[in-house]
């Protein structure tokens, strides 16, 4: 599996732990020279891991959806844990001083065309 890192910024978060944020542009080459093709994310419920690491509990869960031509997370982040209300923290910390220098990252298998 690749991964892809990229910074972007938490569109909303309230305080419920409620958000969106853009993940990925489609049809644009990004900033390692790659080009994504609408359907390659298409909708999906995915997990949300802290700091990349797939080794912690998931901090939250994340519908992942392309619009026009953005990819966006709609996440819900699990504000009973001591993970996730850190995390509540950070992101809004995050988008209430910009610009933005938190991290995210997705993974995914190159299908062959």
């Amino acid at each position: 599996m690749e991964k892809k890192f990229i910074t972007t910024s938490v569109k909303e978060i309230n305080e419920k732990g409620e958000g969106a944020a853009v993940i990925a542009t489609l049809n644009v080459i990004d900033l390692d020279s790659d080009f994504t093709l609408p359907g390659a994310f298409g909708e999906q419920m995915v997990p949300m891991v802290p700091a990349h690491d797939w080794q912690e509990a998931p901090i939250g869960k994340a519908l992942i959806r392309e619009v026009g031509n953005e990819v966006r997370a709609e996440f819900q982040l699990n504000l009973k844990t001591t993970l996730g209300g850190d995390w509540y923290e950070a992101l809004k910390f995050d988008l209430d001083h910009p610009p933005a220098k938190q991290q995210y990252s997705y993974g995914f298998s190159i299908i062959e065309a």
